[in-house]
């Protein structure tokens, strides 16, 4: 009889082990928790759980990235778009554990089982070996929806290996064929972070974002546009984002620098950081970078470039990021000041923790420190949507650094050189000075 019960205990015990994946127990990958969306207009994809790891990439506002592992309540191990690395998780928002993707992937261990449904007793409706291409159309409770072996089901998720988007067309990957010399020439991201468009115009979506240094294949340039090649994707990126090893300005800039057409507009700066250039091309020098909001003077239409004024300087800008208004309209940020000259763009020549070891440095005429979060004023100066970003900088609800300032009125935007605008909030003793708030 106990022979018999011994026998039975094993069958069930076979059976048990049936049912589950045929792997070893130290799967290649993790099992992934959901998908969450980026509600920060440009978020840093690090390399580390960090605010001074390495910048790997950055993504766009509204794009879903797939939550690998929460790692702490303020970092998140995430994939996007064929990269793996660390989100601070406060820019993430609509956290789900189960979402539609577009992605492909790899199968990384052997025999791996495809369920009709996302758990382990979902029938098997055949296996995937090591190293299969998939389609990853979802995910479900730590399981990938896929497409594998001209099957379609669910496989774990630890079992899975991410790479690109599943969007982009075959013939795209690996397109050194368009990145060949006959069709295309390389080309290097000028801009901080630039969108990359599905088309010549600043309404059409964004791909992604690519930060300066980039490497691009440019097959055609035109009205201010590339049509560019980036990591087996086609797409769109303004003219003056991109500079390749043979640009010249071409044609196009002596015939539009010939044919000018006298304008006396007042123009507002409608980018985020847009490049005023000592000519109508991408191959003229650099003047200055002008956030968002800038007022400038424009005074003649070249091609698809306005020849501007600002601070006085003439110079060149692509005619997309300069909107007309009414001179008799003020021109103002999104907060009740008047966006300030005080600086003529704002770019990351500083970290944060450039900030904090020098204390104190000298940037377009004022002196920049920092005060601990802690002094605030009473009542933290009821700043909107209070809150410390990834940088640890005391931030309000539409990404400005809160500022302090002594000559400065509240309300102004200021560009600042750590990477992003600041508004003042507050008011500071010392002349000069622009004190900013942080966490430290």
């Amino acid at each position: 009889m106990k022979t018999i019960k011994r026998a039975i205990c094993l069958v069930t015990v076979l059976l048990l082990l049936a049912a589950l994946p045929v792997l070893s127990a130290g799967a290649a990958g993790v099992i992934a928790e959901g998908a969450a969306e980026v509600s920060a207009s440009a978020l840093n994809l690090r390399s580390d759980a960090g605010s001074d790891a390495t910048i790997l990439t950055t993504i766009p506002r509204g794009a879903t990235v797939v939550v690998l592992q929460r790692e702490t309540n303020s970092w998140y191990r995430v994939h996007y778009s064929g990269t793996t690395g660390y989100v601070y998780a406060d820019y993430l928002k609509n956290f789900s554990s189960s979402a539609t993707l577009s992605l492909s992937g790899t199968v990384n261990e052997s025999d791996v089982r495809i369920r009709d449904k996302a758990t382990t007793d979902g029938a098997i409706l055949g296996t995937a070996s090591k190293g299969a291409s998939v389609s990853v159309t979802g995910i479900e409770n730590g399981w990938y929806r896929i497409s594998a072996e001209r099957r379609t089901g669910y496989m774990r998720s630890d079992y899975i290996t991410l790479s690109g988007s599943g969007s982009s067309s075959p013939s795209g990957g690996s397109s050194s064929s368009s990145g060949g010399s006959s069709s295309g020439k390389a080309g290097t991201v000028t801009g901080s972070y630039v969108n990359f468009r599905t088309g010549p115009s600043t309404s059409s979506s964004v791909i992604r974002v690519l930060s300066k240094g980039t490497s691009v294949t440019v097959l055609e340039e035109s009205s201010g546009w590339c049509w560019i090649i980036h990591s087996g994707t086609t797409g769109y990126m303004s003219s003056q984002y991109v500079s390749t090893a043979s640009s010249s300005g071409g044609s196009s800039s002596g015939s539009s620098a010939a044919s000018e057409t006298a304008m006396d507009e007042t123009g507002q700066v409608t980018g985020s950081y847009v490049n005023f250039r000592t000519g109508p091309s991408t191959s003229y020098r650099v003047i200055a970078t002008l956030p968002r909001n800038t007022e400038v003077k424009v005074v003649a239409k070249a091609g698809s470039w306005y020849k501007i004024t600002f601070n006085g300087a003439t110079g060149y800008m692509v005619s997309d990021y300069v909107k007309i208004v009414d001179k008799n309209s003020a021109l103002s940020s999104s907060g009740s000041g008047k966006a300030s000259d005080c600086a003529a763009g704002s770019v990351a020549l500083y970290s944060a923790s450039d900030l904090k070891r020098m204390g104190t440095f000298r940037w377009n005429g004022y002196r920049w420190t920092w005060y601990s979060e802690k002094v605030l004023p009473g009542g933290g100066l009821r700043i909107p949507g209070r809150h410390v970003d990834e940088n640890g900088y005391v931030c309000d609800e539409n990404g400005y650094i809160v500022i302090a300032s002594h000559t400065l009125s509240k309300g102004t935007v200021v560009a600042t050189p750590l990477g992003k605008d600041g508004k003042v909030y507050d008011y500071c003793a010392t002349a000069g000075t622009l004190d900013v708030y942080v966490s430290w």
